[in-house]
């Protein structure tokens, strides 16, 4: 069974078919057919929403953003665990280094106040009357001496002679053969370096009118003063002593040789000033 309808002032008309139940919508006028306005205005029957919210789409290289975000925050945080790591066994190696140098000194001081204290007790203090010994030692410079030790060569001994006191140095020992010449000291036929003159040659020599000078005055045992005879050697008990500060010193070149009894004790140690304290060369 079929029915016709006619829709609007257009003419326009369609049938359906009770068979087939299906729509037949003929061509239309798009512009003058209200049928197309209809259409055209979205009054179509709304589908009623599930309730179901759509997820949203995401995209591979916005998840490879996080990720690699995500890894970069990791790889942050371990270079500052292992920073803050590194710095904690700084700080404790730097207080054991401290506590190491500590003890270190302490045990250093406790040493040195140790030797200086049983120096002091067993040598006698003696202060430096003269600048014979200059610049070895100075006038009023004090130094620890001991009355018993073995007297050897280039020893800085006290010595007592004739009711003047002084310090002098060891050149000639009982035996020996000594001669000086153009500031070379010979004993025995071997040549000899005085070392601890350094200083004062080289402030003498550079002094106008030194230069072709000899800091020490030329000696030998034919003209040892005070003797009666010609010596070939140094008698038993006797001593040649010389001060460093050869041009400005009463020494054996002046008074002769020095008996055994005259040396009052060897000096070992300089104890003053304090900035000078040390063993005497």
């Amino acid at each position: 069974m079929e029915s016709r309808y006619n829709v609007g002032s257009g003419g326009a008309s369609f049938f359906v078919s009770k068979k087939s139940k299906k729509r037949h919508i003929p061509d239309l006028d798009m512009n003058h057919n209200p049928v197309w306005q209809v259409l055209t205005d979205n009054n179509f029957p709304k589908k009623k929403s599930s309730g179901k919210k759509k997820k949203k789409k995401v995209s591979e290289s916005s998840i490879d953003d996080d990720l690699q975000l995500i890894f970069d925050e990791l790889e942050e945080k371990k270079e500052f665990e292992k920073a803050f790591k590194n710095k904690q066994k700084k700080k404790k190696n730097r207080k054991f280094e401290l506590s190491l140098f500590k003890v270190i000194v302490s045990i250093l001081v406790l040493l040195i106040v140790g030797i200086v204290g049983t120096v002091i007790v067993k040598y006698d203090r003696y202060t430096v009357p003269t600048n014979s010994m200059a610049s070895t030692l100075e006038k009023n410079n004090q130094v620890l001496f001991k009355s018993n030790l073995p007297i050897s060569r280039f020893s800085v001994v006290l010595v007592e002679k004739e009711g003047k006191k002084d310090v002098l140095r060891v050149v000639g020992m009982p035996g020996d053969d000594i001669k000086m010449s153009n500031d070379t000291l010979q004993v025995n036929g071997s040549i000899y370096e005085e070392s601890y003159l350094k200083n004062n040659f080289v402030n003498f020599k550079y002094q106008e009118g030194n230069a072709r000078k000899v800091y020490t005055s030329n000696f030998d045992m034919k003209h040892i003063v005070g003797q009666k005879e010609e010596l070939s050697n140094i008698p038993e008990r006797k001593y040649y002593l010389l001060g460093d500060n050869r041009q400005k010193v009463t020494d054996s070149r002046k008074v002769g040789l020095y008996d055994e009894s005259d040396i009052k004790g060897v000096a070992v140690m300089k104890i003053a000033p304090i900035k000078e304290i040390g063993t005497i060369q």
